[in-house]
């Protein structure tokens, strides 16, 4: 059974986000798990290492599992250059997978 979302950010197509320079803090809450973890962090295509299942600290984002909810803060962006990552959650042997994608800072 795919995983079931009650509540996604409003912005969210097709499984990606786009997040203003300014940052953004986002959640997201499973109606059909009680809970899950966080199965794969990817930063520009290339995977992370994890050490925790329930947090991921990125430097300019931190990736939280609570129960069934999936907070997600991402700084703002300071950079002349748009960045991304993409954090797989699993819930036994379901998948899901969202995209952030965050644009430069305006010069």
């Amino acid at each position: 059974i795919s995983m079931k979302w009650s509540t996604v950010p409003s912005g969210l197509k097709n499984g990606e986000l786009e997040v203003k320079a300014e940052g953004e803090n986002c959640l997201f809450a499973c109606k059909n798990y009680n809970s899950f973890w966080i199965a794969s962090v990817k930063e520009e295509g290339k995977f992370k290492e994890t050490t925790s299942h329930k947090e991921f600290e990125g430097g300019w984002y931190l990736v939280k599992v609570e129960n069934n909810k999936l907070k997600v803060i991402i700084n703002s962006n300071e950079t002349n250059a748009s960045r991304s990552f993409t954090i797989c959650v699993e819930a036994g042997n379901t998948f899901d997978e969202f995209k952030f994608v965050q644009d430069a800072a305006r010069q």
